[in-house]
């Protein structure tokens, strides 16, 4: 057949041998260039004086030539009769159709109204997507932190475009999106036939094809990527030619694309030109020609990806490019307002980046145990009978009978009352301190009295008048009078914070900068190792906190409120907790009495610090340049309605003792206000100026359900620690955040009664429309139990090597499942290649790639 196969055996062979592992890297690193180099020319190369279907018609024309060449040089001959087969023609008709139809959907989406952004949010559905129908196809295993890192990178890059987007719209305020549900439907089937598409076209690449397996006659020479490359092109080529000669006649198709492995390409998104509106190439200058190179070479080595690592990899080094060339690319150009926005994308790329690391790399340290299992596993062959029964066993004890069903009900409802008294004392607090006729600082020490009165009376009813007197033992109450100062600091900062308006969603979202300060004292004062994953994980946690605090800050529009020094007070708050957390730790392991014991000197220490920080924190809201003087029990303020107050008093200050003369106590009403209005002469009789510790306890009664929802919150909080792991508990720390921003803050502002009218200004929208914001939202959760499913899978790992993976043991049993990765030195990075599962030869699963 001729060729380089013929002419030039040895030279031959030197090609292919640095075409397969050694060179994957590399391919790698080309794709993500040119992948960048494609994002910046779509930009400046897709204008409306051209016709963008002549660009895609021309990249896969000459991307066919090439393959054709390259095929034929190589190959001789021989490449023309492999390329023009009828069993592997009709493959890739299926597969080239299927993302003509993927582009067809998208196109009919923004038809219907939808907004390019939500094209793009909904688009990236594509990498969990393939992950799903990868095990389809390949039975291909993703563990816990592969599919937690994967949402994470969903999330994360959807939240990156947003922030970006609204930058360029609406001056990097919360964009209100084009909503059609049927166009987000076609989208979402957009998709899921791209993913199966690219998927199918993995199987080819990877020579994983049955059908074409058996009509292979050289078995040798039929694995041949610029083959492939050259059948796909044909028909994708087939099918935008006619889609480019009817334009002229039908509809344009519109600016949204799809690439050949179903990621979104966007045109000119400002113009909403449709990509046909110029008929045939319109007026081609330099840079279309330059565009038509970089998608030739990206469409080139996109396959080659696909083909060497996975569609999965593949669709992580997109995200990834698209991060960088954003963070380079924008500043440069001066690109929708980038200074604005450097923090919170800044933030998000390491989110992105860290994601992308745990799921690729994720398994590296497991490496030898996966070894170690597999050779376990071979000692197994021969007892797989008896594995078999001890397994049907396990599993038969684990059924629920009915008579246990209620108890088990019962059990983990602590979970969600948990979770429940989380979400509702966060925003009751915020109701109750809306209200300016109140000292915060009495809330912290009121919870403390409560706490310490209710450990004691259980102290008395379990361990008698006798544990009661133990418990008040004052030697030993000095120990604990350090960890209840730090606990007085946190409630106080915690109170503070939701004096100054900081919403009851950014406090429980920054409050969860606790988990990462923990892990960073831990490790400097007790020695305490982590793991790299849990350190990745821990500053993703970090990141999203405080890019949620930060979102909220670029689109606030709720009045009254101090987003920095609030800020401030909650990572004071976790950073006081963390601290106590640590130094109890240290207490309680000299300490053998009961915890009940021990939480009623804890309490007292809380309760003694939180009466003496009564002036301190009055001493700091009367600081120049602090309008919150209320904080402060001896300013006089308007009451018991402060907001109602506030609109008959003359205006004296800016802070919130407005309307109140400090020196005599005066109510200052301002009577041109207040004129013939009834409600207001009303509110003007009612009205007066007060001051004093108690300030508000007798009028006010939502201060009482506060102070209960405080009081039960501590209560099931200790029900639940005792009852279950920390799995379960940072699971359920993860949930709080959502119900709060999505569901509680809406509802509640929603609430007719006036307490919480002066709560919320407004009714806020459901769902929340800064979508950039939601989207991190939801990664704060994920980044938590990121954090616990590492620990808890490398504890799995030591036990496992001090058992040395012992057949049958529960160890090799519940390590989680890995995806399959290449033998061989590119295995920790590579999924491209299923291995032999232990399961095929007899033994149990090889399930520790997840870690």
């Amino acid at each position: 057949g001729g060729g380089i196969h013929a002419w030039c055996p040895g030279f031959y062979a030197w090609i292919q041998a640095r075409s397969t592992t050694r060179s994957k890297l590399l391919v790698l690193i080309l794709f993500v260039i040119l992948d960048c180099a494609r994002f910046v020319l779509f930009e400046f190369a897709i204008q409306d004086s051209i016709n963008t279907l002549s660009v895609f018609v021309m990249s896969d024309a000459i991307s066919l030539i090439l393959a054709l060449v390259v095929s034929v040089v190589i190959e001789g001959w021989w490449a023309c009769r492999k390329i023009f087969a009828f069993h592997g023609l009709w493959r890739w008709l299926a597969i080239s159709a299927l993302f003509v139809c993927g582009t067809g959907l998208n196109a009919q989406a923004y038809k219907l109204g939808l907004s390019p952004s939500v094209i793009n949010l909904l688009g990236k559905a594509y990498l969990p997507m393939c992950a799903i129908v990868s095990y389809f196809f390949f039975r291909r295993r993703y563990g816990k932190l592969e599919w937690l890192s994967m949402a994470m990178l969903m999330l994360s890059i959807s939240a990156f475009i947003l922030l970006r987007d609204r930058c360029h719209w609406n001056h990097c305020h919360a964009l209100t999106l084009n909503m059609s549900w049927v166009g987000m439907f076609l989208v979402l089937v957009s998709v899921g036939v791209s993913g199966i598409a690219s998927i199918m076209a993995e199987r080819i690449y990877k020579d994983k094809s049955i059908g074409l397996a058996r009509a292979r006659r050289d078995r040798e020479r039929a694995h041949r990527y610029y083959i492939y490359r050259a059948q796909l092109d044909l028909w994708t080529l087939t099918f935008w030619l006619i889609i480019w000669v009817c334009s002229a006649s039908m509809s344009p198709l519109e600016s949204v694309v799809n690439d050949e492995y179903g990621m979104p390409h966007h045109g000119r998104e400002e113009t909403a030109m449709p990509i046909a509106a110029i008929p045939w190439f319109g007026r081609w200058t330099k840079r279309q020609y330059v565009l038509v190179a970089v998608l030739v070479g990206q469409h080139w080595l996109a396959g080659l990806v696909v083909q060497r690592y996975s569609t999965v990899s593949k669709a992580v080094a997109q995200t990834l490019s698209t991060v960088f060339v954003v963070m380079l690319g924008d500043p440069i150009q001066g690109k929708y307002d980038f200074r604005a926005r450097f923090i919170p994308s800044f933030l998000i790329t390491m989110i992105v980046v860290l994601s992308a690391l745990i799921f690729q790399t994720g398994r590296i340290n497991m490496k030898s145990i996966q070894m170690q299992l597999r050779s376990a596993a071979t000692k197994q062959i021969h007892m797989h009978a008896n594995m078999m029964d001890t397994v049907r066993a396990t599993l038969q004890s684990r059924v629920i009978q009915p008579r246990h069903l209620c108890s088990h009900l019962c059990k983990y409802s602590t979970i969600l009352f948990y979770i429940l008294a989380d979400s509702f004392r966060s925003e009751i607090i915020y109701v109750v301190q809306a209200n300016r006729f109140f000292i915060p600082q009495t809330m912290a020490v009121m919870s403390a009295v409560c706490g310490m009165v209710f450990a004691s009376a259980m102290t008395l009813n379990t361990y008698g008048v006798s544990g009661l007197q133990q418990a008040w033992t004052p030697s030993k109450i000095k120990r604990f009078l350090v960890c209840g100062a730090l606990q007085a600091v946190t409630t106080s900062l915690a109170s503070m914070a939701y004096a100054l308006g900081t919403s009851p969603s950014l406090v429980v979202a920054l409050g969860k900068v606790y988990t990462p300060l923990v892990a960073v004292f831990s490790r400097c004062i007790l020695g305490k190792f982590f793991m790299w994953l849990e350190w990745f994980a821990l500053i993703i946690l970090t990141a999203a906190s405080f890019c949620f605090g930060i979102l909220e800050q670029m689109g606030s529009t709720t009045p009254h409120s101090e987003p920095i020094p609030g800020m401030i007070c909650v990572v004071g708050s976790a950073a006081s907790s963390c601290l106590m957390s640590l130094l109890m730790e240290r207490v309680l392991k000299k300490d053998a009495d009961p915890f009940i014991m021990q939480k009623v000197r804890l309490d007292f220490g809380s309760v003694l610090f939180s009466i003496l920080l009564l002036p301190v924190m009055g001493f700091l809201g009367t600081l120049p340049g602090n309008r919150r003087t209320d904080v402060a029990y001896w300013v006089k303020r308007t009451g018991p309605d402060y907001w109602a107050c506030q609109s008959v008093v003359s205006f004296t200050t800016s802070a919130s003792s407005n309307g109140c003369d400090q020196s005599n106590g005066d109510l200052l009403v301002d009577w041109a206000k207040v004129g013939n209005s009834t409600i207001l002469r009303q509110h003007a009789e009612e009205c007066f100026c007060g001051s004093g510790i108690l300030l508000g306890w007798g009028s006010n009664y939502m201060i009482y359900i506060g102070l209960l929802a405080v009081v039960f919150h501590s209560w099931i909080t200790g029900v639940l620690v005792s009852q279950f792991s920390s799995v379960y508990r940072a699971v359920a720390d993860g949930v709080p955040v959502l119900l709060i921003y999505f569901l509680l803050d809406p509802l509640f502002s929603r609430i007719p009664l006036h307490p919480f009218r002066s709560a919320y200004s407004a009714a806020l929208p459901f769902p929340p429309t800064d979508w950039a914001r939601n989207c991190i939202c939801l990664v704060l959760p994920l980044s938590g139990t990121t954090f616990t499913v590492a620990s808890s899978e490398m504890q799995r790992v030591i036990d496992l090597c001090d058992k040395g993976a012992e057949p049958g043991s529960d160890s090799d049993s519940e390590v989680q499942s890995s995806d399959g990765s290449s033998e061989g030195e590119d295995s920790v990075v590579d999924d491209s290649e299923e291995t032999n599962s232990v399961e095929d030869e007899g033994g149990v699963d090889n399930r520790v790639g997840s870690i």
